[in-house]
């Protein structure tokens, strides 16, 4: 595979992000976008996507993954972001990819786990997608959303009593 570092201009400002490639593709070649979960994400997920898009590459697939904004030198703050801005951003991250000489406009889907969950359906609604792979996805965005930040904060070392008062903050 070969990646490639990419720039993508939406109405929110810019996003980074990689593109990787089959290294000898010959043909136009369908794309996986990468959808990520809750958290600060750089596109890689400090390279854990890696194996993933090497298998994708063998199969004849691109793929493309955005960092967060506010993250890996992309615009804005992730925080500040809904689920349907998200849905936006990728809808973006697909003008993007159709408009590139290499991408077979017919093949494009996602990839996504947990948050993306409730991302890709509204993202389905919205744009023709030919396939979604969903990893996790979430069931409740206020669980898991307090499951992440306890085990963040055990792993941090706060006490019950302080996850119990910031967890009450909201």
């Amino acid at each position: 595979m070969v990646e490639q570092a990419v720039e993508i201009q939406t109405p929110q400002g810019k996003l980074t992000g990689t593109l990787v490639l089959p290294k000898n593709y010959t043909e136009k070649v369908g794309l996986v976008l990468f959808i990520h979960g809750d958290g600060e994400v750089d596109s890689t997920l400090d390279g854990g996507y890696r194996h993933i898009w090497e298998r994708i590459a063998a199969a004849g697939y691109a793929s493309l993954s955005l960092s967060k904004p506010g993250i890996g030198g992309s615009e804005g703050n992730w925080l500040d972001q809904s689920i349907d801005d998200r849905a936006e951003e990728a809808r973006h991250a697909i003008a993007w990819a159709k408009a590139q000489p290499m991408i077979d406009a017919t093949k494009i889907g996602t990839w996504g786990a947990s948050q993306a969950g409730w991302v890709i359906p509204k993202l389905a609604g919205k744009e023709p997608l030919s396939f979604n792979i969903l990893v996790g996805p979430a069931i409740n965005w206020l669980s898991q959303g307090e499951y992440n930040t306890r085990m963040d904060l055990q792993h941090h070392g706060y006490s019950e009593a302080d996850i119990e008062k910031k967890l009450s903050l909201g």
